[in-house]
């Protein structure tokens, strides 16, 4: 069905070739047969859900927003971040381990509770981060993390110039992206962007059953490479490549066949706060998630192999941008 007073794609601002192809609540899905994006109309962030999703109320949080609690139990080798990053996210540390020298500054933009963060300082870069989680913030800054929730166009005063900045989960969740993107190519114009937002072809899209997640207010676009990509050079960058990172066994035993099944059921009738705050109760802890991840990656194994063989790919998508 063509809808009538259509959103322009935020993208490629076409109007002519953009189409509703569903509805949630308050929102509709519009998808551009120029570009490939899909995206919210209307466009609106909801910056309220998120604070709350990284309040102090442990009992609330979910699978769907990294949990503050974990963050604190951290060791302070920090091995549990290897565990915790997402499998994109591994492939950007490769990507920037060929690029990068002890001590360089890094950005990581939306860092959440700081998985990326350790990662990174396990290293030997030397880590920033910024987000808008007033209580992750202060648990990453008590682990010693250069961190704040000021924006990039208030980048605070004597951090140094990033050699590299990393962009993980952000995308879908603005309602300006290509906006923000180009803010990022201004301000830092000769470092190299990595960002992932969440793929199409994820493994976690079984049968073609949409995370609770994935729809708005929470995702407000959803991106293939051809759009990313066009996105990316749009705003300046003149090299960009985008990948879909292969499934991996940690990456499986955190998400799991339980979940995807519980989405497939559970229907579309959730709210914004329902979707990130499914249920109450406290999370285990980190150890213990540890121990049965551990188990679950060599149980899954096979599961993973087979969603390689079938096509299907991580979580994510990765890109790339320079120049």
């Amino acid at each position: 069905m063509i809808a009538t007073e259509k959103e322009a794609c935020p993208v490629c601002h076409s109007v002519e070739f953009v189409r509703e192809v569903e509805s949630f609540g308050e929102f509709r899905g519009m998808e551009c047969g120029q570009c490939t994006l899909q995206f919210a109309d209307p466009l609106r962030y909801d910056e309220a859900a998120y604070r709350r999703a990284y309040s102090d109320d442990e009992g609330t949080e979910a699978a769907y927003v990294p949990s503050v609690q974990w963050a604190r139990e951290m060791s302070a080798e920090g091995e549990e971040a290897e565990w915790l990053i997402s499998a994109a996210q591994r492939r950007a540390l490769a990507v920037l381990e060929g690029e990068l020298a002890a001590g360089a500054p890094v950005l990581d933009l939306g860092c959440g509770t700081g998985w990326f963060l350790e990662c990174g300082r396990r290293r030997g870069w030397e880590m920033s981060g910024l987000d808008v989680g007033e209580q992750n913030v202060a648990v990453l800054r008590d682990k010693g993390f250069r961190c704040a929730t000021a924006n990039v166009e208030a980048y605070p005063a004597g951090w140094p110039e990033p050699r590299a900045v990393t962009l993980f989960e952000v995308l879908e969740h603005l309602p300006d992206p290509v906006g923000f993107l180009s803010g990022l190519r201004e301000r830092f114009p000769e470092a190299p962007l990595v960002l992932s937002v969440p793929s199409p072809k994820r493994w976690t899209r079984l049968g073609g059953v949409r995370d609770l997640a994935d729809l708005p207010p929470n995702h407000l676009t959803r991106w293939t490479r051809e759009s990313l990509e066009r996105a990316l050079r749009q705003v300046g960058y003149r090299e960009v490549w985008t990948e879909h990172p292969a499934p991996d066994g940690r990456e499986f035993a955190q998400v799991g066949l339980r979940g995807i099944l519980k989405t497939r059921w559970a229907g579309r009738s959730l709210t914004q706060a329902d979707a990130l705050l499914p249920e109450a109760g406290d999370l285990p802890p980190l150890g213990e998630a540890m121990a049965r991840w551990r188990w679950k990656s060599r149980m899954g194994e096979p599961f993973v192999w087979a969603f390689r063989a079938a096509g299907w790919s991580a979580i994510s998508i990765l890109a790339v941008a320079r120049g």
